[in-house]
Order: structure tokens, then C-alpha cells, then sequence
């Protein structure tokens, strides 16, 4: 089941024979990953998961104040645009400073209302101030009228240098990205969470950049000509 600690809808990992199959990146350490070598793509992404979920434990929420002085200085949204951030569930990345940074620059900030399964997200506008409502896996979201953002920043719990992402197993940001074909699309992310490949299907919608705490990651194969 869900829980304020997870926006995912999969299922718990499945039990299985073990066997090393990826490394996350700790600050020059890495966290071995295991998985069964005949798991399916579906399990060995949910195994990923809950050992993300296990490394976030030990992460500081407030990186997101880093991150954010680093999407500031290296990718900042074009000017006007509306900018889709998230409010943080507990051990998330904190963007609320990012939030406030932009809303100061001029900028419509949305954030996401998680609706129901198999369907896409719907943004609401965020001001300071406004007031909050809980939504599904007690995410939180404005009392705010319904806006469409041009750039997204998109949480995750695994990425690679390409601009793979693995999320939280609802499918709703790769849904709604595919139907926003010219939005700008930027993850955010602990830099523990780097993987060498993440494993993807043909549904994942691939970032055109990655910002953690300590960079800004361009993926080359996804800039626009």
C-alpha cells in the first residue's frame, strides 16, 4: 500500500534469488543494488525503488537548497514561463526555496495533483500563502485554478547521464510529458541517486537535464536541435 513516504502505486518487491545487478553512487561510495538475474524489467525497477527509498533515509532534505542554486545559475526557465515543481513528501528533495526563488523572478509556479490511476496529472497554480489540499498517497496540492506548465521539474529516485529516469511505478509523469511534446523537462534528484543505466521501457519519457545538489547534468541525446 502506499504510504506519505511513497507516491508509488507498485506492489512490494518480489521475493527472489539475488544476485548484484546495479551500484548507486554515495559521495565517492556505492550502495549495491540486488536483484534476481531473471527478475522481470517490472521487478528489477521496483527493487531499485525500495533501495532508493532505503538510501533517502540517510539524505538531507534540504540539498534541495543547493539544487536549486544550481538550477538558478545553470537552467533557468525561460523568462514567462509557468514552472511545475513539487511539494516534498517526507525525505524528498525540499524545492519550496526554488519555489519561492522563481515566484520572485516573475514566474507561475504549478504543482502537480496526482489523479487517478492511468490517467494524466493536472497542474494548479501555487502562490504564497494559498492554501493546501491533500491528494491521493497524501500528496499536497493548491486550492489553485488549473494551469499548464513549460517546464517541469520532475522528482525521481534513480537517473542516469542520458536523461533515464526511473520514478515511483504510477506512470503519471510519463503520461503527462508524452502530452506536452514541447515542454522542458528537468529532473531533480540527490546526486547519490545516479545509476550507470537506468533500466527503462518504451513508455519512460527520457529528461532533457538533470540538477542535484552537486551539478547540472545536460543529457546531450536530448537537447533541442
Amino acid at each position: 500500500m502506499p504510504t506519505c513516504s511513497s507516491r508509488s502505486e507498485e506492489d512490494d518487491t518480489p521475493t527472489a534469488r539475488v544476485a548484484p545487478l546495479f551500484l548507486f553512487s554515495h559521495y565517492g561510495a556505492v550502495v549495491m543494488v540486488l536483484a534476481d538475474q531473471d527478475m522481470s524489467l517490472a521487478g528489477r525497477k521496483q527493487a531499485l525503488r525500495q533501495r532508493a527509498y532505503a538510501l533517502r533515509e540517510s539524505l538531507d532534505p534540504l540539498a534541495g537548497i543547493a539544487l536549486g542554486e544550481n538550477l538558478l545559475r545553470d537552467l533557468p526557465p525561460l523568462p514567462g514561463h509557468i514552472v511545475s515543481a513539487f511539494w516534498p513528501l517526507p525525505g524528498e528533495l525540499d524545492l519550496r526555496p526554488l519555489m519561492a526563488a522563481l515566484y520572485a523572478r516573475g514566474h507561475r509556479i504549478a504543482l502537480p495533483v496526482t489523479t487517478k490511476k492511468g490517467e494524466k496529472l493536472i497542474f494548479r497554480e501555487w502562490t504564497p500563502g494559498v492554501a493546501m489540499i491533500e491528494g491521493r498517497f497524501r500528496t499536497l496540492h493548491p486550492d489553485g485554478p488549473e494551469i499548464v506548465p513549460e517546464t517541469v521539474l520532475v522528482p525521481l529516485l534513480a537517473f542516469d547521464r542520458t536523461g533515464n529516469r526511473l520514478g515511483y511505478g504510477g506512470g503519471y509523469y510519463d503520461r503527462t510529458l508524452a502530452a506536452l511534446p514541447s515542454v522542458q523537462a528537468i529532473g531533480c534528484a540527490f546526486a547519490a541517486f545516479e545509476l550507470q543505466d537506468v533500466p527503462v521501457e518504451a513508455t519512460d519519457f527520457p529528461l532533457r537535464a538533470i540538477v542535484t545538489e552537486r551539478e547540472t547534468i545536460l543529457c546531450p541525446d536530448r537537447q533541442p536541435d
